[in-house]
């Protein structure tokens, strides 16, 4: 990133008690190109003593970062720091599995034939490969928000497909699905 990034951005913030969100934790290189470590740093912000007066080692400003909110996200935990390890709540998430997995396909498609004003006795219910695309694209690191503009897409196709008469009855494909679902 860029320096002094994170002070420039909490001076324009009007609270207290920010959240700041770190994505792939488990990606950090243990020395930066600027010669810090930044395992250091964290572990500076992540102590409430040492983060109330901690001073950016690029604009050489103290500040106070106790009260901010601290999440991570990571892969995997294994090649970590011990220390860093220490200083976190690790909660373990685990993949969507196939007990959730219809009652989220039907919210999302529910929620995707209200905003086409589709009445939902129309569409059949989707087969299990369908069910297991939608899956297959969540846990590989797919959307939720893209996959209800996905889905809106294949319910779009399938009415293009079999017509708009009142009576007719809409299903997704695989095909049209698979067609539509992009990591």
């Amino acid at each position: 990133g860029q320096p002094g990034r994170v002070s420039k951005h909490l001076r324009k913030t009007t609270v207290a008690n920010s959240m700041v969100v770190f994505n792939e934790l488990s990606q950090l290189k243990m020395t930066g190109n600027n010669g810090l470590d930044p395992v250091a740093v964290l572990l500076q912000l992540l102590d409430a003593d040492e983060s109330a007066e901690f001073v950016d080692a690029f604009t050489n400003e103290t500040m106070d970062l106790s009260k901010l909110n601290w999440f991570f996200t990571a892969n995997h935990i294994n090649n970590l720091d011990s220390f860093l390890l220490t200083r976190l709540t690790i909660f373990n998430v685990e993949p969507i599995n196939h007990y959730r997995e219809r009652r989220i396909v039907d919210d999302i498609i529910a929620e995707a034939l209200k905003r086409l004003d589709i009445e939902s006795s129309r569409l059949s219910t989707p087969d299990d490969l369908c069910c297991r695309l939608v899956l297959d694209y969540l846990n590989n690191g797919g959307n939720m928000r893209s996959l209800g503009t996905m889905i809106e897409d294949a319910i779009v196709d399938s009415v293009d497909e079999d017509g708009l008469q009142p009576s007719a009855q809409l299903s997704i494909s695989a095909a049209n699905l698979r067609k539509h679902l992009r990591a």
